[in-house]
């Protein structure tokens, strides 16, 4: 078993300044938090680590969860670091050298018919039967992920000195956008800010129940499976059902936030004018908050935008 250390610990990203978006959008100050530095490339690093942490504390010797790719190979990365068992269940229908990094990480990958709903669903019902950890978004243990996320928050209180006026942050389930926004909450509560972000989120186009939700002024509600189009690039966006979708749309409502949908090749766009500008090679995925950013109401007092970046290519 490979032997824990800090340089093992998520966190503690970087920020890099995009001028050339500045100049694009009209804007004052947009910066780039980006979480692929972490060890297996994503934000996902955040709460796995803090599940399998828990875990251990529980006394499980094995973690389920539901995935397409990116929570898998985190977890499985840290489930192997710490001695754990990681049971992942996959889309029987998705294929990607992801699936085979999780088995490197020594594991044990279940294909499922159906989506990544149903993925999860499996995961769940079969921890519960096993006696196995459920580290799925949208049980009780998801404050767990909330804390792992809010980090983000306090990293950026630290690395600006103030809160920013706006975080953008890609949005699946929601449990990311959530989780910076309670940091944000947190930090207000302690008396260190009195200013909460404007809450931006960005989705792949039609794909997703909280930027309909927010778009529509409606309540959240499932999409129907069946009106979904999902491809190698929206694949970590695309949701029939948000997990965490109560509180996602609520962080973006609060903070009076926007949401946003991008397609496919705006995605690409952005990850290619990322990788000319700064060299940094990103999850396509993971540009949407600069839509978001792009299309979202400026205020004459707002200058300071930052997207998260979730994760490298």
């Amino acid at each position: 078993m490979e032997e824990a250390s800090e340089d093992s610990d998520p966190g503690g990203t970087p920020v890099f300044r995009a001028k050339y978006l500045e100049q694009l959008f009209s804007f004052k100050k947009i910066f780039l938090k980006f979480e692929g530095v972490n060890p297996s490339g994503t934000h996902k690093d955040r709460a796995a680590l803090r599940h399998v942490k828990y875990a251990i504390e529980k006394g499980y010797d094995t973690v389920s969860i539901g995935t397409c790719g990116n929570y898998g190979i985190a977890m499985s990365y840290y489930s192997r670091l710490f001695g754990l068992k990681a049971e992942v269940f996959v889309p029987e229908r998705y294929h990607t050298p992801k699936v085979e990094v999780m088995r490197q990480n020594g594991a044990i990958v279940n294909e499922v018919s159906g989506a990544y709903e149903d993925a999860v669903e499996m995961s769940r019902d079969i921890a519960h039967d096993n006696n196995w950890y459920d580290a799925n978004p949208g049980n009780a243990t998801t404050d767990l992920s909330y804390e792992a996320y809010s980090r983000i928050s306090y990293e950026l209180f630290q690395q600006f000195g103030r809160a920013p006026d706006a975080v953008a942050v890609p949005v699946g389930n929601g449990t990311t956008l959530a989780g910076i926004y309670i940091g944000f909450l947190n930090l207000k509560k302690a008396g260190l800010t009195d200013k909460i972000p404007r809450m931006l989120g960005a989705s792949t186009t039609g794909g997703n129940p909280i930027v309909k939700a927010f778009k529509d002024k409606s309540q959240l509600r499932d999409l129907k499976p069946e009106s979904l189009v999902e491809s190698s690039i929206n694949e970590p966006l695309i949701a029939s059902h948000a997990y965490d979708g109560e509180i996602g749309l609520k962080a973006i409502r609060e903070s009076n936030g926007f949401a946003e949908y991008i397609s496919d090749n705006k995605m690409i766009y952005y990850k290619r004018l990322i990788k000319k500008e700064i060299g940094l090679n990103v999850l396509p995925a993971s540009t949407a908050p600069l839509e978001a950013i792009k299309n979202t109401i400026k205020f004459p007092e707002e200058n300071l935008y930052v997207a998260v970046i979730t994760g490298r290519a």
